[in-house]
């Protein structure tokens, strides 16, 4: 007697191909529970010479601005913004993001005079 082998192939059930289309966006092949990450951007490559602009990292910026605004209060006490820009060697936006870190520390006092000067606590 011969026996017959039938080969049976086992298929995925139904259900698990349905849930997988489920979960995920119509738009996108990344699951709809997940976000989405922004790709890195891409470094502008150099040609003909040009000048590669490096992405400026402005927080250190900043916060090294405001560590020299609080060496020149400091040193020279209660002064104008005005004059405060003028002895700093960063520019007038930066000096004021400075000062708004330095306020958000706690670190410096506005006086409400007509020449709005500003000081150390």
């Amino acid at each position: 007697m011969a026996t017959s082998k039938k080969a049976t192939k086992k298929k995925a059930p139904a259900t698990a191909t349905k849930a997988t289309k489920a979960t995920k966006s119509p738009k996108s092949s990344q699951p709809a529970n997940e976000a989405a990450t922004p790709a890195p951007p891409k470094a502008a490559p150099a040609t003909n010479g040009e000048a590669v602009v490096e992405p400026v990292d402005y927080l250190h910026e900043i916060g090294s601005t405001a560590g020299e605004v609080w060496y020149i209060l400091d040193g020279d006490g209660p002064m104008t913004l005005a004059t405060l820009v003028r002895k700093s060697a960063a520019s007038r936006d930066t000096v004021m993001q400075a000062l708004g870190w330095l306020a958000r520390e706690d670190k410096i006092v506005f006086d409400n005079s007509r020449t709005r000067k500003v000081s150390l606590r």
